[in-house]
């Protein structure tokens, strides 16, 4: 994950779309240009695009479409 903008308290909520998944690492923050990696573990997701959607990719700043 990179920013375009600051991200506070990003968090990958994996188990919503397997309840078997985990995270590594939930409550990053990232300046703009900054970056993480997520590690999911414990369950195999059919679509890995969905790990960037809400209701998995959320952060405190987030907006609502």
């Amino acid at each position: 994950m990179t920013a375009r903008t600051l991200l506070r308290d990003l968090a990958l909520f994996p188990d919503r779309l397997d309840p078997a998944a985990e995270v590594d690492e939930m409550l990053v923050t990232l300046l703009p240009g900054g970056s993480t990696v997520f590690r999911v573990t414990g369950a195999v997701i059919e679509d890995p695009g969905a790990l960037g959607t809400r209701p998995v990719l959320r952060c405190v700043n987030d907006t609502i479409a």
